[in-house]
């Protein structure tokens, strides 16, 4: 893939000095902030693969388009390209999604008829590329603390691509304990989705929209069915556990450009305060340790599950998962089954867990660490004594 990458003309190339002293101790390379990807990302959808070739795709979006050898489904383009205004997008053929996003999906190793878990799964790119891979044989449940991520995720994502297999709740994913579908969805539990409505006079926001009662909040520890895109039928799952889990964790987003940069509206005045606050980061890093434990409770021994960030910090990355490691003795840290990737891998004994640095990648910044529960061993038959 050709991907050049070049000097940005960012109009602050003096980052604070407390902030290129917090990278320097997370082991991150403050050239990351002065770079521009050249290339920008698309994933043809599964339904509209065959009729979608390389050759119609640069009829619309022109003659950059490559498809990327790693990645299948997936293609690079020049990042000027407005897709929104092509009609493999407007007809739902075409998703807007970085590499290394689909490359946290890959590592999951997604079979037809599994059950897939998505803690944090708000504003669902992630989540729709794994109702794609598992069928209609599967399904995705979906979690998000944020109403307003979730209304997102449910119109623009779950609605317009018509996934016809997505639960989708409003919980704190620390405590989310619903096991996947038995035997399909049944009529009881469609009476627990409302139905979205027109707003009433008087009332507005996501809540409103989804037909909530008045005063819901964001979640808690009692998880809230909010909607399910349609009845669907799936295979019974074999326990009350998920073949996969993805714990897509909230972090500091400093691996994300597009978000350092909006200081230059917020002002950097603030950065000290809403940054670098030590009781903020100490917070995040606890709840990364939730959603971990958490994504891992829920998952089936031999399942697999993926823990990733867009922050290329040391503490929400390797530190979490050394920790989780350290106090789960069922975990075990797989290699990343990314073939090709331009992946960096990380600081021994933590290897087989990677990052996608733009410096190498030409992609989005991400880390990935894939992990699987292990399998139970057999019991010995009782011997008894006479």
């Amino acid at each position: 893939m050709a991907a050049a990458m070049a000097v940005n003309e960012h109009p602050h190339m003096g980052l604070p000095p407390a902030f290129v002293a917090w990278l320097e101790e997370q082991g991150v390379d403050p050239q990351i902030y002065f770079v521009k990807l050249k290339n920008r990302f698309i994933r043809v959808g599964r339904d509209a693969e065959p009729n979608t070739t390389l050759e119609v795709l640069r009829e619309q979006l022109g003659p950059t388009v490559q498809p990327m050898d790693w990645l299948p489904t997936f293609y690079s383009l020049d990042a000027e390209v407005n897709i929104c205004g092509a009609a493999l997008y407007r007809e739902g053929r075409i998703f807007g999604m970085d590499a290394s996003s689909g490359a946290a999906i890959e590592a999951l190793g997604i079979e037809a008829g599994d059950h897939v878990l998505d803690l944090c799964c708000a504003p669902g790119a992630k989540l729709c590329m794994m109702a794609e891979r598992v069928g209609e044989g599967g399904s995705v449940t979906g979690v998000d603390v944020s109403l307003a991520r979730l209304c997102t995720c449910r119109r623009s994502m779950v609605k317009k691509y018509n996934m016809r297999n997505v639960r989708l709740f409003l919980a704190d994913a620390r405590h989310f304990a619903v096991p996947p579908p038995q035997t399909g969805l049944r009529g009881d539990e469609l009476a627990l989705a409302p139905r979205p409505r027109k707003r009433k006079q008087g009332q507005s926001g996501p809540a409103a929209l989804l037909g909530l009662p008045p005063g819901t909040e964001d979640g808690d520890a009692e998880a809230r069915l909010l909607c399910v895109s349609t009845v669907f039928e799936c295979r019974a799952s074999a326990g009350r556990l998920y073949d996969k889990v993805l714990v897509d964790a909230e972090c500091t987003h400093d691996g994300s450009l597009k978000h350092i940069t909006k200081y230059d509206q917020w002002g950097w005045d603030t950065f000290q305060e809403r940054f670098l606050n030590p009781d903020r980061l100490a917070g995040l890093q606890q709840l990364q340790r939730g959603l971990l434990q958490a994504g891992f409770r829920m998952l089936r021994p031999g399942g697999t599950l993926v823990y990733s960030t867009c922050s290329m910090a040391r503490a929400q990355n390797e530190d979490i998962v050394a920790w989780f490691l350290a106090s789960e003795p069922a975990a075990v840290l797989l290699p990343a089954r990314l073939p090709g990737a331009p992946t960096t891998p990380s600081p021994p004994p933590l290897e087989n867990a990677v990052k996608f640095d733009p410096l190498r990648s030409h992609t989005g910044a991400l880390f990935i660490a894939t992990m699987t529960r292990r399998e139970e061993p057999p019991q010995p038959p009782n011997e008894s004594v006479e």
